[in-house]
């Protein structure tokens, strides 16, 4: 992404890493070890706190590209509050 940024930044196009923390999606059923799948899945289903909706990374895309165009958000890490860092 830094060759990126660096070639287009004369053209003012911007781009930004988005890392998001654990996500509520169906990715977990991709897991091949039946335990550290049911692990991910009750994590998931715990309740509010524990994982990010689409809607928050949504959120985040918004406040990056809503900045005006002398600003450049170049990574955003976002993950849930109650996640382990």
């Amino acid at each position: 992404m830094e060759g990126l940024r660096q070639e287009e930044r004369e053209n003012n196009i911007r781009s930004t890493i988005i890392s998001p923390g654990a996500v509520s999606a169906e990715l977990y059923t991709t897991i091949n070890t039946h335990e550290d799948r049911e692990w991910v899945k009750n994590l998931m289903d715990s309740g509010e706190g524990f994982s990010l909706k689409s809607s928050d990374i949504a959120d985040a895309l918004a406040c990056a590209i809503s900045t005006p165009d002398t600003v450049a958000v170049s990574e955003i890490l976002i993950r849930p509050t109650k996640q382990v860092i």
